[in-house]
């Protein structure tokens, strides 16, 4: 079996735009890791025949690159995804894969797919939807067609019928232990690259002096929450690493690529704070044996994040805070089951604020408890409090 797996072109703003004309490259983006992971997990498996095409990294028309690639080599799978804000980045892909190699089958995943399955499958197009975590459903799904067997008994994915009709197969297990998979192959994607070309006041800009060389790291999969406007795209059970895994990976990337910051894509990265506690210890201990300072951002909930934490978390060099806030209204937060308060809100950004570190919130406006007097409220609440946003 030939595999390709295709990232997607960001162009400027990680997908905010996407412009089909457009023929330059771009390094100011966060490098995703859903790929890179089942890249891994595919090889572990005995797949080793697998290429790579950045669109990032790559001049020219996408159609042009793409239509050349899977023209000059047949692949019997090409494997691509992203967020749904990629949208039409992603259905360009697959149609020209179709267009320019009718036999090799398209699958599409991440966030687009997971989050409404059906109606991406009849927008995008592809062969098959993977929903959720890709890992083993991909490599049940190649095994399968190598077989030449039916994929009804493949778990979580979707597809087209012969006669059109969408079918949604029954969801797979997640994966229960997260230290049996193999690291990210980051460097099929041409990740070495990436790095020679991060500037200062890139992809995630704050207070620095130094060129980033950033990793973005997965130590946990879902969440313990369910909030009414959220998908978790790796499904809906949380799971966390170990920490030696964690710190094993971290290892191998500095020694490897000198990473001097961490983006931690956890949704909830001190939901267990005696973990959370072990991390920052340990990963303290590594930085006194390295000759340079490594940075990292993380993602909290207000009801996570207590003194105790935000000071382990400065100590070993974690200086911007990803939060959900969402509103500052109690019925528009009840409506969302967020299950925090607004006094949660202001009290974490006091804190985060006293020990001088850099907060990135976000809310959202439009529940449908949302009112004009309620998000009149959650304004007034960033204009009086400037000083508790800042990044």
């Amino acid at each position: 079996m030939k595999i390709l797996f295709i990232l997607p072109r960001f162009n400027k703003g990680f997908g905010t735009v996407y412009n089909e004309n457009e023929t330059g490259i771009d390094y100011d983006y966060l490098m995703p890791v859903g790929m890179p992971y089942i890249a891994a997990y595919l090889k572990h498996s005995g797949y080793t025949d697998i290429d790579a095409l950045n669109l990032n990294h790559t001049p020219g028309l996408v159609k042009d690159i793409v239509k050349d690639k899977v023209t000059k080599t047949h692949y019997d799978f090409v494997f691509t995804g992203t967020i749904s804000i990629m949208y039409p980045a992603v259905r360009d892909i697959i149609k020209y894969v179709r267009e320019a190699s009718p036999t090799t089958i398209t699958v599409c995943g991440g966030g687009i797919i997971s989050s409404n399955p059906e109606l991406m499958m009849k927008l995008i197009n592809p062969h098959y939807g993977i929903i959720f975590e890709g890992e083993e459903t991909a490599l049940e799904l190649i095994r399968t067609t190598e077989q030449n067997k039916l994929v009804d008994d493949v778990k979580g994915i979707i597809y087209k019928s012969i006669n059109g009709d969408i079918i949604k197969n029954p969801p797979r297990p997640q994966i229960k232990d997260l230290n049996t998979l193999p690291f990210p192959d980051l460097e099929l994607f041409s990740y070495s690259e990436y790095l020679k070309h991060q500037e200062l006041g890139g992809w995630n800009q704050y207070p620095r002096d130094y060129p980033p060389k950033p990793y973005t790291l997965v130590s946990a999969r879902g969440c313990a929450f369910s909030c009414s406007f959220c998908i978790h795209t790796t499904g809906p059970k949380y799971r966390y690493r170990s920490v030696e895994n964690v710190m094993s990976e971290i290892k191998y990337v500095v020694e490897k690529y000198h990473i001097n910051f961490f983006t931690f894509l956890d949704e909830l990265f001190s939901y267990d704070k005696p973990r959370a506690l072990e991390f920052c210890r340990q990963f303290k201990e590594y930085q006194k044996t390295i000759p340079w300072r490594i940075e990292m951002y993380c993602n909290l909930r207000v009801d996570c994040a207590d003194a105790e934490i935000l000071d382990a978390m400065k100590s070993c060099g974690n200086v911007v805070i990803g939060l959900g806030l969402e509103s500052y209204n109690q019925d528009v937060l009840n409506s969302m089951r967020k299950h925090i308060t607004p006094e949660q809100i202001k009290t974490t950004l006091q804190m985060i604020a006293d020990r001088n570190l850099v907060p990135q919130g976000g809310f959202i406006f439009g529940d449908k408890a949302e009112t004009l007097e309620t998000a009149r409220e959650t304004l007034k609440f960033i204009r009086n409090n400037p000083n508790l946003s800042r990044g």
